[in-house]
C-alpha cells in the first residue's frame, strides 16, 4: 500500500479534507477505477486516509490524508527493512532525498551495530555492519579485491597463519610444517577438523586445493609433486628451495576447499572450515553464521548481517562502529600497507624508454596530488608505510625533453566493474595536459594482461593492498603470471629483479630478506620506473558507550568479527 499512499501524499496535503473522484484517484495510481475503489477501502481500513463517498449525483467523494509525504516515506522504509529489501529501502530515501532526515538517520542507526534476538526460541547475538560492496568473490582461489579477502579470512582456512606479532607462520589447519633442506615439505594435519557441511578435512583436499592452483598458475612457486601419505599427512616436492613456503600457504587464496567440490566442477561456494559459515548472500546482503564445531575459538556473535549501504559515509553508528565520532569517540586508525602506484613503460615501444622523457615525468609528478585529504590519504614514497614515512620524496625540477612526444597511452587498472582507477589516470592526465601533452585512457581488468603488455602502454595506473604479511604480498604481487612490474622493465631490469626475487627465497634471514626487497623498489624507484603516490589511511570511531569490546580492524581496514564480544558495561538488547 505504500507506493499508492505516496502517490496520494505529493498530490495531497496532510489533514485537510479535499474533494476528489474514483476517476481522478485512477490517474494518480495510475491502475483500473475498480481497483482504484479497493485500494481506497483498504488504505480507509489501515487509517492512513479518510475516505467520504455520497450517495447521489452532484456530491463529489471526499479525501482526508492523515499521514504526510515524510511520514509515509519512514514507514515505507521500516517495512522494507524489516523485509532484507534493502536496496529498495536506500533507493526510496535516495529517490526523495532523505539520506539527511534526522529520523531516517535514527532508524538506520538503530538498524546496525548488536542486537540480541530470538530465532526459532533461540536467543542470538547478531552484529550488524553496513558495506560498500556485498557482490564479492567468495572462491579463495579468485579473490582480487581487498572486500573478497575480507570475507575469505571469515569462511575459509588455510594450512598455516601468518602472526603479525612473530612475523612467522604459525599451526592452523596443519599442525606442523616442515622441511631440511627448503625443496621437500613435510605437512602435518591437524586432527578432527570439519568443512562446514560436516566431511572432514583430509590430506586429499589439502592436495586437491594446491593443484588447483597450480593449474591456474595461481601460484608463483613450482610444484614438483604431492604425495599423500595418509589421511594426515603428505609430503609437497618443490622444484628449487623456498624458505618462503611456509608462508605461502598462509595465504587467503591457498584455503583448502573440499576436493569433492572440485572434482564436482566447482559450482557455487565451496564449504570452508572457518569461524563463520555463509548463510546468506545476494547483492545486497552478507550473512554470516558462527560455526559450531570450529577448530579454534568459536566467535561470540552467532551471526553477522553485512548490508550493502550506499551513502554510509553520511551518518554515524549509534552501535559506536561509527563514521561520525561522538564528542567522547575513541579514534582508531590504520594506513594500510601497500599503494596506488604509477608505473612507466622502459621497452622500446614507449615514449618512456628515453630515460629523459622518464625521469622527467617521474619527478613532475606530485604524490600530494593524487591524496584524498578527506579521506586520510598520504603521500608514498614505497609500499611500506614505515619506509614512506622515512623518506623524502626528491624535489628536482627538470626541463621536459624536447622530442617528438605522442599521444601517451594510459592503461587503467580496474578491480572489479564497479572499482577501478580512473581517478589517479584522471589527475595524471590534467597534468600531461598542462605541459602540452596528449593522452588516451583504457580500463582493464586482471585478465587482460597478457605477455604482449609490455607493447600496448606508456603509463600503467594501478594499486594494490599488502595482507597480513606484507613480504609474501609483494612477492605475489612481482612474480603474477603477466604482472605490470616486470612488463615494465628492460631485459636487463627483469634479469636483475628475478635475480633478487630468487635470493629472497633461498634467503633464510628475515632481515636480509627485507634488505633484498628494499633493493628491489630502490631498483625501481631509482630508474623512474615506478612512481608510488598515495597509502589508503582507515578510520574506526568506537563511541565510550559502545556496547562491544575488542573492536579490532584486519589487515584491510575491516572489521574482525571473530574478535568481537559484548562489553561488560553494555546494557543494550
Amino acid at each position: 500500500m505504500y507506493p499508492y499512499l505516496i502517490e496520494l501524499a505529493k498530490r495531497f496535503p496532510q489533514g485537510i479534507e479535499i474533494e476528489t473522484g474514483i476517476d481522478e484517484l485512477a490517474s494518480v495510481f495510475h491502475c483500473s477505477t475498480r481497483y482504484t475503489k479497493t485500494l481506497l477501502k483498504e488504505l480507509h481500513r489501515q487509517d492512513a486516509i479518510r475516505w467520504t463517498s455520497f450517495q447521489g449525483r452532484g456530491k463529489k467523494p471526499r479525501l482526508l490524508l492523515k499521514k504526510g509525504l515524510h511520514e509515509v516515506i519512514r514507514l515505507y522504509f521500516q517495512a522494507l527493512w524489516q523485509k532484507d529489501e534493502f536496496q529498495k529501502a536506500f533507493q526510496l530515501i535516495a529517490e526523495h532525498d532523505m539520506f539527511q532526515d534526522e529520523e531516517i538517520k535514527r532508524l538506520i542507526e538503530e538498524a546496525y551495530g548488536l542486537h540480541h534476538i530470538v530465532h526459532n526460541a533461540k536467543p542470538l547475538d547478531v552484529f550488524r555492519y553496513p558495506y560498500p560492496n556485498t557482490r564479492v568473490v567468495l572462491d579463495p582461489l579468485h579473490t582480487i579485491s581487498r572486500h573478497d579477502v575480507h570475507f575469505v579470512e571469515q569462511l575459509f582456512e588455510p594450512l598455516l597463519r601468518f602472526d603479525q606479532e612473530l612475523q612467522q607462520a604459525v599451526p592452523n589447519l596443519a599442525q606442523a610444517v616442515g622441511s631440511d633442506d627448503g625443496i621437500t615439505w613435510r605437512i602435518l594435519l591437524r586432527k578432527g577438523v570439519r568443512f562446514h557441511d560436516g566431511s572432514a578435512v583430509t590430506s586429499q583436499d589439502v592436495a586437491a586445493a594446491l593443484r588447483r592452483a597450480v593449474n591456474r598458475d595461481r601460484m608463483f612457486i613450482a610444484i614438483e609433486r604431492i604425495t599423500i601419505q595418509d589421511d594426515g599427512s603428505l609430503t609437497i616436492q618443490l622444484k628449487e628451495c623456498n624458505y618462503l613456503f611456509p608462508r605461502i600457504l598462509c595465504s587467503p587464496k591457498l584455503s583448502i576447499v573440499s576436493f569433492r567440490w572440485i572434482e564436482d566442477g566447482e559450482i557455487g561456494i565451496p564449504a570452508g572450515a572457518g569461524p563463520f559459515r555463509l548463510a546468506c548472500q545476494t547483492d545486497t546482503l552478507i550473512k554470516l553464521e558462527a560455526f559450531e564445531h570450529y577448530f579454534g575459538y568459536r566467535p561470540w556473535l552467532d551471526q553477522v548481517e553485512v548490508i550493502h549501504t550506499p551513502n554510509s559515509l553520511t551518518f554515524g553508528l549509534s552501535t559506536s562502529v561509527s563514521s561520525e565520532p561522538d564528542e567522547e569517540a575513541m579514534k582508531m586508525e590504520q594506513v594500510e600497507q601497500g599503494a596506488d602506484y604509477l608505473l612507466l613503460n622502459c621497452n622500446e615501444t614507449s615514449v618512456f624508454h628515453d630515460a629523459a622523457a622518464r625521469h622527467w615525468l617521474y619527478d613532475a609528478i606530485s604524490s600530494d596530488a593524487f591524496c584524498l585529504k578527506e579521506e586520510g590519504e598520504i603521500a608514498a614514497t614505497s609500499f611500506l608505510v614505515h619506509r614512506s614515512e622515512h623518506q623524502r620524496p626528491r624535489a628536482n625540477v627538470r626541463p621536459k625533453p624536447d622530442i617528438q612526444w605522442p599521444v601517451i597511452r594510459i592503461r587503467v587498472q580496474q578491480i572489479r566493474p564497479d572499482a577501478n582507477h580512473m581517478r589517479e589516470a584522471l589527475v595524471l592526465e590534467r597534468l600531461l595536459h598542462a605541459h602540452g601533452l596528449e593522452c588516451s585512457l583504457e580500463i582493464v581488468s586482471p585478465a587482460e594482461i597478457d605477455e604482449e603488455a609490455r607493447n600496448k602502454y606508456d603509463c600503467f595506473v594501478g594499486g594494490t593492498a599488502f595482507g597480513k604479511d606484507w613480504m609474501m604480498s609483494a612477492m605475489a604481487m612481482l612474480q603474477a603470471k603477466g604482472n605490470y612490474f616486470m612488463s615494465s622493465m628492460s631485459e636487463e631490469g627483469r634479469r636483475h629483479v628475478q635475480s633478487l626475487l630468487q635470493q629472497i627465497q633461498c634467503e633464510q634471514s628475515e632481515s636480509a630478506r627485507v634488505r633484498l626487497y628494499e633493493e628491489i623498489e630502490s631498483y625501481f624507484t631509482g630508474s623512474a620506473t615506478l612512481k608510488f603516490l598515495t597509502h589508503r589511511r582507515h578510520t574506526l570511531y568506537v563511541s565510550k558507550n559502545s556496547p562491544f569490546y575488542n573492536i579490532k580492524m584486519d589487515a584491510n581496514g575491516k572489521i574482525d568479527y571473530r574478535a568481537i564480544v559484548k562489553s561488560h558495561h553494555s546494557s543494550r538488547q
